[in-house]
């Protein structure tokens, strides 16, 4: 049976990427058997908005919002991971991590007798290079995190030292810095690195010698496995911490007194701070609240089922959606408390998730392949 089009637009003239013809969105009640139109095997029906946008449904009832940019470039309705641009070396290995910095991608692959990092150029096929190697030594790398403000990608090497790599430099030797206790997060500014310990985060300055140990800022600061850092020069850093009935803090380098964000937090974890505000993801959603504290409490997105999520500067809102009752992954952007708009769906064992100024890219969990999909 042939699928036709319902859109609310007359025929849309725009000249196809790569194409030295013109092709266009189809007309009201055109066959898109003969369209040239991509992906119209997987679209029930379109309508334009009144801000110029389209309400898509699929073929499997998914609801999406698209320019028609994104329709003409096959931005819409798309399933499953697509295409790797890039992969772990070998099949059988497990993709922990990813992180784009600097035009570059970076990635954590796990075997069964340690771990490496990978190097490339956020553009597909680049010459892929090895940048640490531990494998063959049971040392297994935990972490890997570059903040946006600084130029130090981190990373810790077991239960042992810290170390970080000048992404603006891959060539100068690495730094490496003694952690003394296991860190479960680690992140960097321009002038130190810091480390959250079980019960405490501490930090050390990036020109100390190597070696040198770190310093702790606060104590007593409860379970948790992450925080968050506000800019180049870090003065103010909140953290999550507890269970279920789990609470949020805040603290400046120079005053360590906790003010709390908010209690009664389920599960509180993965902090970030944009633009003012503190976010963390909590069993019933995406919440956010002014990082100095004294704010009220906010649902970015009130949603069961986010796993992970990365804020931009624009705005936006990236997210992977796990729908329990479906069994199904999906990528999802939105702005603070609207509509979400699908990106991809029916993604297989998705991990770690990162972003640059036009794409999102994720590391598959099992085989470590490096996918991509544009942000918009």
């Amino acid at each position: 049976m042939k699928l036709k089009l319902h859109l609310a637009i007359g025929s849309v003239a725009l000249l196809a990427s790569g194409c030295a013809a013109e092709t266009h969105l189809p007309d009201a009640n055109e066959d898109v058997s003969s369209a040239q139109s991509p992906a119209v095997s997987d679209i029930q029906t379109m309508t334009k908005r009144a801000d110029g946008r389209f309400d898509v449904t699929c073929t499997d009832g998914a609801t999406e919002i698209r320019t028609d940019q994104q329709i003409l470039a096959n931005q819409v309705c798309l399933t499953g991971d697509g295409t790797p641009i890039y992969a772990c070396r070998d099949a059988s290995e497990i993709g922990r991590r990813i992180v784009a910095k600097d035009g570059k991608l970076f990635w954590l692959c796990e075997g069964s007798t340690g771990s490496y990092i990978l190097a490339a150029s956020a553009t597909p096929g680049g010459t892929v290079t090895t940048l640490f190697d531990s494998m063959g030594t049971y040392r297994f790398l935990r972490q890997l995190h570059a903040d946006a403000n600084s130029k130090y990608l981190v990373f810790q090497e077991g239960e042992g030292g810290v170390t970080a790599f000048d992404t603006t430099n891959l060539a100068a030797p690495p730094l490496r810095y003694s952690a003394g206790e296991n860190c479960t997060y680690i992140a960097a500014d321009t002038r130190h690195i810091y480390c959250r310990t079980q019960n405490s985060i501490q930090r050390v300055s990036v020109t100390s010698p190597s070696g040198t140990g770190f310093t702790r800022l606060i104590s007593n600061i409860g379970y948790g496995n992450d925080f968050a850092l506000d800019g180049p020069v870090t003065n103010r850093i909140v953290y999550p911490a507890g269970g279920s009935g789990g609470w949020v803090h805040t603290i400046t380098v120079s005053n360590t007194t906790p003010t709390s964000l908010a209690t009664s937090q389920h599960y509180p974890h993965d902090a970030t701070i944009l633009g003012g505000n503190a976010y963390w993801l909590r069993d019933e959603g995406l919440t956010y609240a002014p990082a100095a504290g004294g704010g009220s409490l906010n649902f970015a997105q009130q949603r069961v089922g986010i796993q992970s999520y990365h804020p931009d500067a624009q705005g936006n809102i990236y997210f992977r959606l796990y729908n329990r009752q479906a069994n199904t992954v999906s990528i999802e952007k939105v702005q603070t408390s609207t509509t979400s708009t699908r990106l991809r769906r029916g993604l297989v064992t998705p991990g770690d998730m990162t972003l640059d100024d036009q794409y999102l890219y994720w590391i598959g969990s099992y085989g470590g392949a490096v996918y991509r999909t544009l942000k918009e």
